[in-house]
């Protein structure tokens, strides 16, 4: 029997109940496999209530055309910017 497979951040973790202890209601996203666990994972947590920002040079996939598929879904779900354009915010 295999088992259902896990791709969100959230999903048996507490990294929800840690967030929102500390007040935390923005996420900026990073990581491998956007079409998978970046993306499931921003899919999450804007249903829990947070606001995702996706660094586009900072998530990759193994599949360009899917990677491509799921910035693209990212856009819907929240802003996708570029590592200089986050830095840069956040500076200010």
């Amino acid at each position: 029997m295999i088992g259902k497979c896990i791709i969100s951040s959230f999903a048996r973790s507490k990294l929800d109940e840690t967030l929102k202890q500390r007040g935390i209601t923005d996420l900026i996203l990073t990581g491998v496999a956007t079409n998978m666990v970046v993306e499931s994972t921003a899919r999450d947590a804007v249903d829990r209530g947070y606001s995702v920002i996706t660094v586009e040079d900072g998530v990759t996939s193994f599949n360009e055309k899917a990677h491509q598929t799921s910035v693209n879904m990212l856009r819907m779900l929240g802003d996708v910017a570029s590592a200089e354009e986050v830095a840069a915010a956040l500076r200010s």
